[in-house]
Order: C-alpha cells, then structure tokens, then sequence
C-alpha cells in the first residue's frame, strides 16, 4: 500500500480550521457577567440620584402645615408662625413668651406687629420684637422655647415672659409635659431644619435617622387623607361617622356643634371676629370658660405647681448665664376667673415669683396688683381672653412698662437711635 501524502491527509483538517476561524467568537462568559454589572451598576446609581433628588425636593418644599396638623390641632398650628423662627436667620433683641392671652390683643386689633409697633414708638428705636407666645403654653412649654432658641443661636436680649396663674397650675396637662401642643409644633419644626444629623455621635445619627422616618410617615398619611377626601367628595360619602352624624342632627343653618369644644377655646376666642363679641355670646362663653378654669386652678397639685416653678427658675438660671435680661409681666385675668383661685393661692403665686425674680435679677410686675389699673368684665371675652376694647386697653400700658422697665432700660438705654 502506498502511504498518501501528508499535505492530502492534512488537507480537510486545514480547511475546517480556517472554516471555523471564519465564526464569530463567543465572548467569555465573565465579559458578559462584567457587562452586565456595569449595565446595573448605572442603572442602580442613576435611581439612587433620581429617589435621593426627589427626596430632598420633598423634604425643602412639601407643605409643612398640613403634615403638623396630623398630630397637632389646626387651632394651635394657625400660632405657628409665631415659633417658625427657628428655621430663619431672624435674630431678634426682644422676645416676647406667654400663651394666648398674649396672642389676644394682635389678633382682636388685627395688628400682628403691634407690640413691636408700639414700643418702638415709645422708646423712639427701631427695634426687631417677635411675640412667640402660644396658646396652651405653660412655665414648662416657655423654657423648652428658651431652650430651642439657643440651640438654634437664637440669642434676644430681652425676654419679656408674660405669664398667668394656669401657667403653673393646669391640672389638665395630666403630667405630659413633653407632649403638650407647644411642644409638639416646635418638635415639628425643629425636625424640618436638621436634614442632617449635627454631629457624627450615634445620638445625632439616630435623632436625624428618627425625623426622616416621622417626616415619612406624615408625608404618607397625609397622602392617603388626600385620597380619602377625595373619593369621599366625588362619591358623596362623609369622611367620618363624626360628620355622619352632624349632618344628620344639625338643624338647618347650624354647623352641628352644640357648644364651644373645650380643645379649641383658647385659639377662637382669638379669631378676629367681633361677632362673638355681643354680649350673649361673652356670657355664654365665660360660663364655659369659668368651668375650664375651675378644673384647672382646683384641686391644687402641689407636684404640678413645683414642677413649673423649677422650669421658670430654670428659664431664669439659664437666661441669667446666657446675659439674656428677663421682665416677668402678670397678663391681667378677670376678677370672676381670679374669684376661682382658693385663698392665699394668689399671693403665695407672688411670693414665689419675687424670691425667683430677686435671686436672679429679673423684673417682676403683675397687671392684677397694680391698684391703679383695672380691666372691667365687658373688656374680656371669656374670663381670660381680651376683647377688642380690651386689648386697646391692654397695648399701651404693657408697651409702657416694657419700656420703662429697668431692664429694658439696661440694654437698650435712653438714647434714641
């Protein structure tokens, strides 16, 4: 047998390899895995941006009041504007504390600057003062306040804190004074301004990981209360077995509302509206209001009226080492409300506050001691709440003694600017 040459048995071997060289090449299986990654690496980071940008825009410009108004009373947040100060660069020598009976006199003059207005005009400055009074607030509520303002470098140099004998005997507080609605507003509000943590302590971390999960869950409520009136609008349906049942038993004209609800007392009685000036509607509400009181003033928690002292000797201590001066003003309340105070509760009030006063250097002055200043019962809208005549009596004698007062005196002088 004759061997075949080597080239002819090589020959169709060759021809497949040059074939085969011809066919695309399969990639390696980890280019393609690599591919992939990258493909969702991208993918991944650009929803990252996309969640965190929409994030921020929600944070910076969804509407704060609503949310506020999931846990506080809308009443209450209506005063917000007056603690908002926080998240400004506003820095005014003059702050003024106190609680609706404060708010009172702008709101039934319809003058919101007028105790800036007026002080100005009786000392000749030109002076930034921002009333930050709340309603509901009490001792306890005016320090946290002082509290917020330093840690915010809020530094006035004056503080005037109007106060009133509930703001250190309220029985209805129940013992939750780290719940009340001053506090709740300025929790609120102190959240919408620490995006980030202050620090890097796990105590910061877990606070500013703590507001972010709250400003969530409003955001997400008050979504779906949006939803519910909405579907409860086009679909007819009431919102609540609450407004079932209004709509069902009001009579024609009336808004179901058989009295004056006790949580909304304080801020309507500042609405603005002289109609509820006529003098059915004040003897109607001064009933109600004298009744209130009377569970407030009585009986006397001993424990309660301590712990609000301790928070106005605190405010004091602290305003004291800041070398923030402090003028403790007594809002005038009608005799038929100070009638309910049992005896000697009054005085032993003053005796206290003048030690406090004494010990830390601050002014002390009450609208219901001074003999020659009285506030008739017509000048009241309840027993605590000032009337439209009422106020315009108030503003200028408060004015006065603002002005007048030796700490205002120390800090701002006598020479006009």
């Amino acid at each position: 047998m004759v061997a075949k040459p080597s080239s002819l048995l090589e020959a169709p071997e060759s021809g497949r390899s040059t074939e085969h060289a011809r066919l695309p090449q399969e990639p390696p299986p980890r280019k393609k895995l690599r591919g992939l990654a990258n493909a969702a690496g991208s993918f991944t980071v650009i929803l990252c941006l996309l969640l965190s940008t929409t994030y921020l825009a929600m944070w910076a410009f969804y509407p704060w009041r609503p949310l506020a108004e999931l846990d506080v009373p809308g009443w209450i947040v209506d005063f917000a504007d007056q603690v908002d100060l926080m998240m400004t660069k506003r820095n005014p020598p003059i702050v003024i504390l106190g609680s609706s009976l404060t708010l009172a006199a702008p709101r039934r003059l319809a003058r919101p600057a007028v105790y800036q207005e007026e002080i100005n005009a009786r000392s000749g400055r030109k002076l930034d003062v921002c009333c930050m009074a709340v309603p509901g607030a009490i001792a306890s509520d005016q320090d946290f306040i002082l509290n917020e303002l330093l840690e915010h470098k809020k530094k006035p140099d004056l503080i005037v804190y109007t106060y009133a004998p509930r703001d250190f005997m309220d029985n209805t507080i129940e013992g939750k004074i780290n719940t009340t609605p001053t506090r709740k507003v300025l929790t609120f509000i102190n959240r919408r301004s620490s995006f980030l943590p202050k620090d890097l302590s796990w105590a910061a971390l877990s606070q500013c990981f703590d507001n972010h999960a709250a400003f969530i869950d409003m955001v997400h409520r008050h979504v779906l209360r949006l939803a519910r009136n909405y579907v409860c609008k086009i679909s007819g349906h009431p919102e609540s077995l609450w407004e079932a049942s209004k709509h069902a038993t009001a009579p024609a004209g009336a808004d179901g509302k058989a009295s004056v609800q006790e949580s909304k007392q304080e801020g309507d009685s500042n609405s603005g509206k002289n109609a509820d000036e006529t003098p059915a509607f004040r003897q109607k509400a001064l009933a109600a209001d004298l009744e209130l009181y009377n569970r407030r003033y009585n009986p006397q928690n001993k424990a309660r009226i301590d712990e609000q002292y301790s928070h106005l000797e605190q405010l004091l201590s602290v305003s004291r080492a800041k070398n923030i001066r402090v003028e403790l003003v007594g809002m005038p309340v009608s005799p038929a409300n100070m009638a309910l105070l049992q005896p000697g509760v009054f005085s032993a009030m003053q005796k206290r506050l003048q030690t406090l006063a004494t010990k830390y250097g601050a002014g002390l002055y009450d609208f219901n001691t001074d003999g020659q200043v009285s506030f008739a019962q017509d000048e009241y809208l309840d027993s605590v709440h000032l009337s439209t005549g009422g106020a315009a009596h108030f503003v200028p004698l408060f004015a006065n003694h603002v002005v007048a007062s030796d700490n205002f005196q120390h800090v701002f002088g006598t020479t006009k600017k």
